[in-house]
């Protein structure tokens, strides 16, 4: 089922504005618009973006992880 930015934003609880980042770095041909030019997020989209954006906050609680150790 097709989502928006702003639902996907919320399921993955990351701002509109990184759903829009990890959007806009798919290749042209995984990007696609609605009639009215809206974002739509096809089921395969999503989960590239899910795995870019799981991947990320993985890496801050690492890198945050660290910073608390040395401490």
């Amino acid at each position: 089922m097709n989502k928006t930015v702003k639902e996907l934003a919320n399921e993955f609880g990351v701002s509109k504005q990184t759903t829009h980042y990890h959007y806009n770095k798919l290749t042209t041909s995984k990007q696609q618009r609605d009639s009215h030019g809206y974002i739509i997020i096809t089921d395969s989209t999503e989960k590239i973006i899910r795995d870019r954006v799981t991947n990320k906050k993985r890496q801050e609680m690492t890198s945050l992880s660290v910073a608390v150790m040395s401490c």
